[in-house]
């Protein structure tokens, strides 16, 4: 199939979030469970969950899949796919940001309700926040442009040609010609895939930084990473708060 590789690309990525989103919420709600939890019963569900995920996101895309393997395309995950799954892809996208929103908005109401003296514990929950909410603003802006530009595209369609909606060839809640629109390689769509993509990566990349500021641990780790590519790092170990990874 022309376009399995970004079709695994799009279920993976989004399984994988929403998993580390439930994971990061059972830290929050129940951190003593979390904490004793039995690794192995840990990992036997989260790879349940992840395969069945993908099971069933990976069938319903590539059921739709219609990508033409001839097209040029940018490096972006969307643009080697067709109409259809596209559509999906957005979708998938867009319930998988807004359940984690949800998800992680809850935490904060719970969290708020509770006064904590210990700040090594303040710090442990403040740092799974701040790595949170910098990825969940990449992913809900990233969901909503693409939505809002598809959602905006059918507009514009039934604006021209009322009748639109009930030719053949639609898909869901998009006329053929808007489905025709979605794969125009024009340079509005480009830029647009382009700037969505780098909003996306470069606010997950930020958790690097939110790593090194808020954990002892991390930070040790990452200097080891730097100085094993050459980058040497002078031996200043600040006195902060520690945060072990296994709480993070």
């Amino acid at each position: 199939m022309p376009s399995i590789i970004p079709i695994l690309s799009i279920v993976v990525g989004c399984t994988s979030l929403l998993l580390l989103c439930l994971d990061r919420v059972r830290a929050i709600l129940w951190p003593l469970s979390y904490r004793l939890q039995r690794g192995r019963a840990a990992c036997r569900t989260y790879t349940t969950l992840f395969l069945c995920f993908i099971a069933a996101a990976g069938i319903l895309v590539m059921v739709q899949d219609d990508s033409d393997s001839d097209k040029p395309v940018i490096c972006s995950i969307p643009s080697g796919l067709g109409p259809r799954p596209r559509l999906i892809f957005v979708f998938l996208l867009f319930l998988t940001s807004g359940l984690m929103a949800t998800l992680y908005f809850v935490c904060a109401a719970v969290l708020r309700t509770h006064t904590c003296s210990n700040k090594r514990r303040r710090c442990i929950f403040r740092s799974i926040l701040c790595c949170a909410l910098v990825a969940l603003i990449g992913l809900v802006l990233t969901a909503t442009v693409n939505l809002s530009l598809i959602v905006y595209a059918e507009y514009d369609v039934r604006q021209r040609n009322p009748a639109a909606s009930r030719e053949p060839g639609h898909f869901l809640f998009l006329s053929a010609a808007t489905l025709e629109l979605l794969v125009q390689r024009t340079p509005r769509c480009r830029v647009v895939e382009i700037c969505s993509g780098i909003i996306l990566n470069a606010l997950c990349s930020a958790n690097y930084c939110i790593y090194f500021k808020m954990s002892c641990d991390y930070r040790r780790a990452l200097k080891n990473q730097w100085q094993r590519i050459g980058l040497a790092m002078q031996n200043s170990e600040s006195e902060t708060t520690e945060v072990q990874r296994s709480m993070l």
